[in-house]
């Protein structure tokens, strides 16, 4: 009974690292198609823009949205960022 219990546990933590990684990857993957969609994007800056839009986005999909939103209402886009809560797979190494 115990034995089985083990295989259980076991089966759901890997089935849980196997999902956390699978997101973690999907949002790195995503945050590199958009950061090329944004980036290539052309400004959308004028001096007699009456809306703005802020936009924080860890993965870019928010950010394009925010990007598309700008162009339509004629807006100024400002983009929020923060380094500290880039996307970032860490590997660990055994030696």
């Amino acid at each position: 009974m115990i034995k089985w219990l083990f295989i259980i546990l076991a089966v759901v933590v890997l089935g849980l690292l196997s999902l956390a990684i699978w997101v973690t990857q999907t949002e790195k993957s995503q945050h590199a198609k958009n950061s090329l969609r944004l980036h290539n994007a052309e400004p959308n800056i004028t001096l007699d823009a009456k809306t703005a839009v802020v936009v924080f986005s860890r993965s870019g999909n928010t950010g394009v949205l925010a990007d598309h939103i700008a162009q339509k209402h004629n807006a100024e886009l400002f983009e929020i960022t923060a380094t500290d809560y880039e996307l970032v797979l860490h590997h660990t190494s055994s030696d």
